[in-house]
């Protein structure tokens, strides 16, 4: 796939998760208003924050698988936000301001959150030396994502702070929505770490896998752009009824 391929070429400037924060942190504040780059390399970093506080704490059985991992997976940010090279389909969506000229702030964050989770874990998995035991290794990962579910209950803790008028039953649907999205993105970061040890099993399976994690971007690609149902109202109408400027979104929300 043409991701693997560009994270090959690259150089890699990233050695450490500090030196991925320090990346992150230069990316997140380059320019104002930020846009779907800049918000989403703040969130990143908070989000690398957190699974980085459980290194040195054993926490993880595996440190230095952990570290790799966020390391190489950060990487791919920074080829998704290179417009020198290809984009993936996920990245192209989420990085194009025409396409997305409609859609509010979540909708932005949550294709950029797609576009890096589906796009690039699975390469990024992909492109690491084999070491140590497999269930210790996904047992570390699941791990990482408890710490990344504490930042996003703190990100919803803090939007609801912005709307004290939210009505009873509006409350009740942002905390299902919640706790819909944490599910969503432990399933797929799950379903992610299934194909990869399918394509470690059977190479000879790799590009049906591939292909098959490629459409699962874009299946959540239009759900994001265009919602149904009830996450259209999660989306849409409380993002309208209680509207959050996008420099508040990015310098009280994130």
């Amino acid at each position: 796939m043409l991701i693997i391929f560009i994270l090959c070429v690259c150089s890699v400037d990233a050695q450490t998760i500090g030196d991925l924060l320090e990346r992150l942190n230069g990316v997140a504040y380059s320019t104002d208003p930020p846009r779907t780059k800049e918000s989403f390399a703040k969130l990143y970093r908070a989000t690398t924050l957190y699974v980085d506080q459980g290194i040195g704490k054993n926490y993880y059985s595996d440190d230095d698988f952990i570290i790799s991992t966020e390391v190489k997976f950060g990487d791919a940010f920074f080829v998704a936000i290179n417009d020198t090279v290809p984009k993936t389909y996920g990245w192209s969506i989420a990085l194009n301001d025409s396409l997305t000229a409609n859609c509010n702030d979540i909708q932005r964050i949550l294709l950029a959150i797609n576009a890096h989770i589906n796009d690039d874990l699975l390469p990024a998995l992909l492109s690491l030396e084999d070491r140590g035991d497999p269930l210790q290794r996904k047992a570390d990962m699941d791990k990482a994502g408890v710490q990344i579910m504490k930042l996003i209950d703190t990100v919803f803790v803090k939007y609801q702070q912005h709307c004290p008028k939210m009505s009873f039953m509006d409350r009740i649907i942002y905390k299902f929505s919640k706790n819909k999205i944490e599910r969503l993105i432990l399933k797929e970061r799950e379903a992610i770490w299934n194909r990869y040890m399918k394509i470690k099993a059977h190479q000879e399976l790799r590009e049906l896998i591939l292909k098959e994690q490629f459409e699962e971007t874009k299946a959540m690609v239009n759900k994001i752009l265009y919602p149904k149902g009830f996450e259209n109202y999660f989306l849409k109408r409380l993002n309208r009824k209680y509207a959050i400027p996008s420099d508040v979104f990015f310098k009280e929300i994130i």
